[in-house]
């Protein structure tokens, strides 16, 4: 039997699972992504969901607890953003959403600005990037 048929799909391959968070995302922060550049409120979509995969809701629920205990220094709201102190999912988005439009506006193309603010995991946030930016198109 050949291995590569029994092959599971990852969740970056996986366009229902994407759509959906998308949709999920989008009506739940459709008034917080706001950046003047249409790709890159696609491109916050997706950091979103590659984000929101690695670290779910109940584990960031338990990062706040341990910043609560410990005061320590760490990764923060749905878009993992470093901080010294604990913020929140929206404060996360709206960071994210300032250094990206820092970093797009110098180049204006959104494959540089991925592959600069995802220096490693790159290739599974731009898989999702187009997924979302085929069904956005739609």
């Amino acid at each position: 039997m050949n291995k590569l048929n029994n092959k599971k799909k990852l969740y970056y391959q996986d366009t229902e699972y994407i759509v959906i968070e998308y949709a999920k995302f989008k009506n739940k922060y459709y008034n917080v992504v706001s950046s003047k550049y249409r790709d890159l409120n696609l491109l916050i979509y997706s950091i979103m969901i590659y984000e929101n995969y690695n670290r779910s809701k109940l584990m960031r629920k338990f990062d706040e607890f341990r910043y609560k205990l410990f005061s320590k220094k760490g990764k923060f709201g749905i878009m993992q953003v470093d901080s010294d102190k604990y913020i929140d999912d929206i404060t996360s988005i709206k960071l994210v959403i300032k250094k990206l439009e820092r970093i797009y506006a110098k180049n204006k193309d959104i494959y540089k600005t991925i592959n600069y603010y995802y220096k490693v995991r790159n290739k599974e946030v731009l898989s999702i990037y187009k997924e979302v930016s085929n069904f956005d198109k739609k």
